[in-house]
């Protein structure tokens, strides 16, 4: 059933609609069981259920003291941002350990420091337009972050959602790149090539799988490795703070990074009096959320550089609120635009804290239900 949300996801015209009747959407459990070879990692599908997002017309003011928003910086404060979020189904966040990247993050000769591979390229090369499981129905968002790489250089480090996994050691091979999609990307246009050698094989009397057929044209090796994963149990919190691309984003993402930082490491130490609580709807709060081991990192171009400060929330599936419940936002991506440090405080403690949408600062909302999100 196509989804009510992906037919306006261009309109702003019927934005403020559509922000009423958000929905998220259940979803099917995320698998840990391996074998051999690995069966692929499922992309959390389902129909919309019944309960609509929480929604917070405006940011509430900071708790605490914050960096000043710089000024000259021509942001654009007139566009409507409702329904700006790129479609995609899954988003794939590059470990690379830096803070900038090329231009166009495909076209470096290495993007993850101390190695000489391009992971973002390769990957784009297989599910981009013209790859091996390349499939227009479920566009695959590729990106950098400055998180750390992985200590050994012979291994790339990469976090996927909506399945909220960190897949720690990708071989710096082709083999080992394709085993990645293989296990971690779905993609229709494998499983219609799966269908085309069976037929091809029962055309011709030959008493080989399908899988056989496709072994013989490519290296075996991409069938039959594993990666080993981790689910993630804390928020990642992604800021565009690609510099070579648009200095609105490089000077606002590192300056963003900060604030979330000092909030992850500040605001779970506050006691219930300390003045930086007394602020708006504070008041004697205590640490409600396990935000902790949150991730904080720059990311490259996501779109939408006018809107800048751009940030992704993605809390993990299950993730709780201080009442014990499940968020309502749990394994979803919370898409905002035009934040400054004074919005940081807010964003955390409406979003992350309470499982509350920021109408005034939202882009849009990948819900794993739904391939284009909501907005």
């Amino acid at each position: 059933m196509t989804s009510p949300f992906l037919a306006t996801h261009h309109d702003p015209t019927r934005i403020s609609l559509i922000i009423r009747h958000l929905r998220p959407s259940s979803r099917r459990p995320l698998s840990t069981t391996l074998s051999a070879p690995a069966r692929p990692i499922p992309v959390p599908l389902g129909p919309p259920i019944s309960n609509p997002i929480p929604t917070t017309p405006t940011c509430p003011p900071s708790g605490c003291a914050c960096a000043e928003m710089p000024s000259g910086l021509d942001i654009d404060h007139e566009r409507p941002m409702g329904g700006t979020m790129p479609p995609y189904a899954q988003h794939v966040v590059v470990r690379t350990g830096r803070d900038d990247w090329g231009g166009k993050i495909e076209e470096e000769e290495a993007g993850v420091l101390g190695t000489g591979v391009n992971l973002a390229r390769s990957l784009k090369g297989l599910v981009g337009r013209g790859g091996r499981f390349y499939d227009p129905e479920r566009p695959i968002l590729i990106t950098n972050s400055s998180l750390p790489a992985n200590a050994n250089s012979n291994y790339t480090s990469v976090h996927v959602f909506p399945q909220h996994v960190h897949v720690p050691r990708i071989p710096h091979t082709p083999e080992g790149h394709e085993a990645f999609v293989r296990q971690f990307i779905g993609s229709k246009s494998y499983m219609t090539e799966m269908m085309q050698a069976k037929r091809a094989a029962q055309k011709a009397e030959a008493k080989v799988s399908p899988t056989d057929v496709l072994k013989s044209k490519e290296d075996p090796g991409a069938h039959n490795m594993r990666l080993n994963y981790t689910r993630n149990t804390s928020p990642t919190i992604l800021i565009c703070g690609h510099n070579s691309r648009d200095t609105r984003c490089g000077i606002l993402g590192p300056l963003l990074r900060a604030e979330f930082n000092a909030y992850v490491g500040g605001r779970t130490q506050l006691p219930a009096d300390d003045e930086r609580s007394t602020g708006f709807r504070f008041n004697g709060l205590a640490p409600v959320s396990p935000i902790g081991a949150s991730r904080v990192a720059l990311t490259s171009h996501i779109g939408g550089h006018a809107f800048a400060g751009n940030v992704i929330i993605y809390l993990p599936k299950n993730f709780k609120l201080a009442s014990g419940r499940v968020s309502p936002l749990a394994g979803m991506g919370i898409w905002y635009g035009r934040v400054e440090p004074r919005h940081v405080w807010g964003i955390m403690e409406e979003t992350v804290q309470r499982g509350h949408v920021i109408k005034e600062l939202l882009r849009g909302i990948h819900n794993p239900g739904s391939m284009g999100g909501q907005s």
